[in-house]
């Protein structure tokens, strides 16, 4: 929380690296709020995105604050990062079944586009999500592409010899082959499968 009681972010790593990000974050907004309300206009630009990134306010909000403002090539970057954050965002807020399934495709849309979040904690959910919604939709290919890059997420925190971690692995591997034996013989299966490897995804 800051000094006057708002939450400046919610802890999504439990490991010293994500507290040490998360850290640096506020620190970063602190830096620019503190310059911002010495008059640097520039400064403003980054309070935005850096209350954006840290989920403080919406990403509409965001672009609203910086309508007309040039931003530096490093500033479109994060742009870019506070808006694939905002929907994970959506998707885990969403209350109904019409409001997930449209934040779901705008997640599955940037990532066919090859959109993909840099952070840790944002990637790992937009990752799952897009596995998931591939297998739900048969979609072997799409699934393999998610696959890919989250397992090698789960790797780099977990370790490739972690038992668990494999066999979640495995049973990844043996869904995206099932569903391209069913695309194949032009059938299909109802089996869906985990979003991770159990407490090793956490």
């Amino acid at each position: 929380m800051d000094a006057e009681g708002s939450v400046l972010v919610t802890q999504g790593a439990r490991s010293v690296a994500g507290f040490e990000a998360n850290r640096g974050k506020i620190q970063r907004l602190f830096d620019a709020r503190a310059k911002a309300k010495a008059g640097d206009a520039d400064a403003e630009i980054d309070v935005a995105l850096y209350e954006g990134e840290l989920d403080m306010i919406a990403f509409d909000e965001v672009r609203k604050r910086l309508e007309n403002r040039k931003l530096t090539d490093e500033q479109k970057s994060l742009l870019g990062e506070v808006e694939l954050g905002a929907m994970v965002s959506a998707l885990h807020k969403a209350e109904d079944e019409a409001t997930g399934k449209a934040a779901l495709k705008t997640i599955v849309d940037a990532f066919v586009t090859g959109r993909m979040p840099n952070d840790e904690d944002r990637k790992q959910p937009f990752l799952q999500a897009v596995l998931s919604y591939a297998v739900n939709e048969e979609d072997p290919d799409l699934a393999q592409k998610a696959f890919e890059p989250l397992k090698a997420l789960y790797q780099e925190v977990h370790g490739k010899d972690n038992p668990q971690l494999q066999q979640w692995v495995n049973r990844v591997e043996d869904k995206i082959a099932e569903m391209r034996a069913a695309r194949k013989e032009g059938g299909g299966s109802d089996e869906g499968i985990e979003e991770g490897c159990g407490e090793e995804s956490k």
